[in-house]
């Protein structure tokens, strides 16, 4: 699933704001979880979205045969900041 979001803070990158992203894309200084229904999820790519301006793009695989089908809560993380719960609905 791809994911995205605001807030990741500094990144590897230049770190000016309204710059579009290209590669190579910066990714978060802080460490990156993500949990989908409460199981952590393999992330792929985390870093700046492809042509777009402070934008974090999350690449990630739902753990298969650990998260049931039907509404799941995903919760991203960066450093000690954790977002809102959202919930998704998988099949």
């Amino acid at each position: 699933m791809t994911l995205y979001a605001t807030g990741e803070g500094l990144t590897n990158g230049a770190n000016i704001a309204g710059q579009v992203a290209g590669p190579p894309y910066p990714s978060p200084l802080l460490p990156v979880s993500l949990t989908i229904g409460g199981v952590a999820a393999q992330i792929q790519f985390v870093g700046s979205a492809p042509g777009s301006a402070g934008m974090l793009q999350i690449n990630a695989v739902v753990p298969g045969g650990f998260v049931p089908a039907g509404s799941a809560v995903v919760q991203l993380t960066v450093g000690i900041a954790v977002s809102p719960p959202i919930a998704l609905w998988l099949q």
